[in-house]
Order: structure tokens, then sequence, then C-alpha cells
């Protein structure tokens, strides 16, 4: 869903240019796509990032969390009310959420836990907003909604990384850059 196309990825494109619509690729291994999902008015989500919670719904639903509106000023979204997505209705659901609410960011990671009792954990770290590197990290507790900000980390802030699940209750912390320095390395505790 969402996201950029640059020179980079489309020759002819001169600077950056947000994409307004959302893909699909179903088990028949074909693309659709669903460009009236739209989050903002100009239908564009960028540097978000999305989770698949398996038991919610029939088919499951996709958290989306993060990211803002438009190339050049951005606009961010709230981290306040949550976004879904229904992958068999193909309609978009919102939540509001409690607790230690994050700001908004952009460019940060996110891994899931199903949790022991029901539900799932989602585990989000880093990133960027309003150009001020983040490095602190919350979890979102589902279906209760509600934020709860997890202790400092000795971690360097980090935009642009990922996050995956290690064993039951660990996230390791991949690559990414620190916001001013493209060659900043992750320096030892």
């Amino acid at each position: 869903m969402g996201g950029i196309t640059d020179y980079l990825t489309e020759p002819n494109i001169a600077g950056g240019k947000a994409i307004p619509s959302m893909v699909e690729f179903d088990k028949s291994k074909t693309w659709h796509n669903i460009s009236t999902f739209g989050f903002s008015p100009n239908n564009t989500i960028i540097s978000a990032q999305a989770e698949y919670v398996p038991s919610f719904g029939s088919l499951g639903l996709v958290v989306v969390l993060g990211g803002y509106k438009n190339l050049g000023k951005p606009g961010y979204y709230d981290l306040v009310n949550i976004t879904f997505f229904d992958p068999k209705t193909k309609q978009k659901y919102w939540q509001l959420t409690t607790g230690d609410i994050p700001s908004p960011r952009d460019s940060f990671c996110t891994a899931i836990f199903a949790n022991p009792n029901g539900g799932y954990e989602i585990f989000v770290f880093g990133g960027v907003f309003d150009f001020n590197e983040l490095q602190d990290a919350y979890v979102l507790s589902l279906p209760g909604f509600i934020w709860k900000q997890l202790p400092n980390s000795a971690a360097e802030p980090r935009k642009d990384h990922s996050c995956a699940v290690m064993g039951k209750r660990q996230v390791l912390t991949i690559g990414g850059i620190g916001y001013a320095d493209f060659d900043d390395r992750d320096k030892a505790p």
C-alpha cells in the first residue's frame, strides 16, 4: 500500500511521486489494484508499517501504523487512531487506542507476537518524527488497543530498519541508518 516512486524505480519520473493505491497478490498469483482504499484526501501513505493479525476477522486483519500523507510537507498519521484493513471485504476500520501513545512516526520497524493469553502484541521501535531521530520502543496490545512504552533501550536511534521476532518474546533489529549519517554503525553497549 502506498509508498513512493522516483527516478530509481521509474526512469521517466523526476523527483518523487507518492503512489495513491494499494495492491493485492492473491493465492491465484494475480495482482489486483485496490485504488479506492485511500488513507488521506490524495489517497497516499508513505513509510508506514503493516502487520497481519491472523485470528481477527474471517481472513485476519491488516493493522496499518504510522507513516505520513504527502511528499515535501509531510502530514503524519498519528498512532492514536489505528487503521485496519479487512482483506475479505476490502473495507477499512478504525479503532482508538489508549495508554502511552507514541508520537507519530515514519521509517520505523514493527514485529508482532501472539500473546499467550490470546490476542497479539505489536512492537514498534525507532523511526523519525519531524526530522527527529527516535530510539523509543512501544507495544500495542490487541484486542485491548492499549499502548505501553518500554524501558529505554541502549540502541542508537534508527530509521529504515527491520524488526524480526526471535523466540517467543524478543525482537532483533536489523540494518537501517542513523537519520543524518548513512555510514552510522551500531555501537557496542
